[in-house]
């Protein structure tokens, strides 16, 4: 191989180098076009994976809630089950819960979470359907969802969920357990994500559990308990300890 030492030739040198990695990117995609993850999503499964660790290193505790969705999952990972809902005001804790599930639950199944609004495919209801089906995919081989489901409506877009949830747990030696993060952060209409919801009652499948987060309000609330089917856990607000905890 050539030395190089001048500048002009550093420059040359890289460049090349980009060009010849841009090509492999292309063949690849070209090869592999429904598989293929772009660097930005890999990166939103990093910051999620980032997020999640950040939040389990925190010194705050609730072990009491911990164990009471804990042993609500591990009830549904043996059915078909409705989505477990945790709901409350601002920093009761919501947020925090939802990391803490991957540590809860490591031994009796893997954990996928999403923080809703955190990266650019958790922005609206077909997005976060479209990454988590990225993340399912770089963690089990799934089958990726079609670019369309970002403009699908909720059932459609409920359909779609349901199919890489099951072709995900057909991969899965073990329980997989998703956890929605936030889901009042998306720009869709609380309608749209109530009806999504709805239209996952009773379909999740065996050996998989749903477990979404929303900010209490009289608009969610009153759309989310329509249905008794949907199991609803309230938290009350945490007290902070000499105001240090700031818990979301």
């Amino acid at each position: 191989m050539k030395a190089v030492t001048s500048k002009e030739e550093i420059d040359a040198a890289v460049t090349k180098a980009m060009k010849r990695q841009s090509n492999v990117v292309k063949q690849e995609k070209a090869l592999n076009p429904h598989t293929f993850l772009e660097p930005m999503e890999r990166d939103d499964v990093w910051n999620h994976i980032y997020t999640s660790h950040k939040l389990t290193e925190l010194s705050f505790k609730r072990p009491d809630v911990v164990k009471t969705v804990r042993s609500a999952i591990e009830a549904d990972l043996s059915r078909v089950s409705s989505p477990l809902v945790v709901t409350g005001g601002l920093h009761c804790g919501k947020t925090w819960l939802c990391a803490q599930m991957e540590s809860a639950l490591r031994e009796k199944a893997k954990v996928v979470t999403r923080f809703c609004g955190l990266t650019q495919l958790t922005s609206t209801l077909g997005k976060l359907v479209r990454g988590l089906s990225k993340q399912l995919y770089a963690m089990f081989g799934s089958p990726i969802l079609p670019p369309k489901v970002e403009r699908c409506d909720a059932d459609d877009c409920a359909d779609l969920f349901r199919d890489v949830l099951t072709a995900a747990a057909k991969r899965s030696d073990g329980g997989i357990v998703v956890v929605l993060d936030g889901m009042d952060k998306l720009s869709s209409d609380i309608e749209d994500i109530s009806d999504f919801l709805h239209f996952l009652e009773d379909a999740i499948p065996c050996n998989v559990s749903l477990v979404v987060s929303f900010r209490s309000s009289g608009d969610s609330e009153s759309q989310l308990s329509t249905t008794k089917d949907l199991a609803m856990l309230l938290l009350k607000s945490a007290k902070k300890s000499n105001g240090k905890y700031n818990v979301y």
